[in-house]
C-alpha cells in the first residue's frame, strides 16, 4: 500500500468519525432508577431529569437514585459510542474516544 492510499483512507476515516461524533452528540440516552429518570446526550451531558414528587422526601435515597439513573444512561451512551466508532476504526481504540 502506498502512502497516498494510506492518507486517503485516513482522511475518509476522519470524515466518517466526524459524522458519527455528530450523530452521537445528537442522540439521547435514558437511565432510570425507581422514581428518577435521567437523559443525557452522546457527549455525556445531562439534558433532562425527571423526579417523582414522593422521591423528594428522602434526600440520601434521591441522591442514590440520581447516581444510578445517570450511570445507567452513561453506560448506554458509551456502549453505543464504542459500537459506532468501532465499526469505523476496526475496533482499534483511539485515545480520547
Amino acid at each position: 500500500m502506498d502512502l497516498g492510499n494510506l492518507m486517503k483512507q485516513a482522511q475518509k476515516m476522519q470524515k466518517d468519525m466526524a459524522k458519527v461524533e455528530k450523530l452521537l452528540a445528537e442522540t439521547e440516552y435514558s437511565g432510570e432508577a425507581q422514581a428518577v429518570k435521567c437523559t443525557i446526550n452522546g457527549n455525556m451531558e445531562l439534558v433532562k431529569m425527571d423526579i417523582e414528587d414522593d422521591a423528594l422526601e428522602d434526600k440520601e435515597m434521591l441522591i442514590d437514585m440520581i447516581t444510578i439513573a445517570f450511570n445507567s444512561a452513561s453506560k448506554k451512551a458509551q456502549a453505543d459510542r464504542d459500537a459506532k466508532l468501532g465499526g469505523i476504526t476496526g475496533g482499534m481504540r483511539i485515545p480520547g474516544m
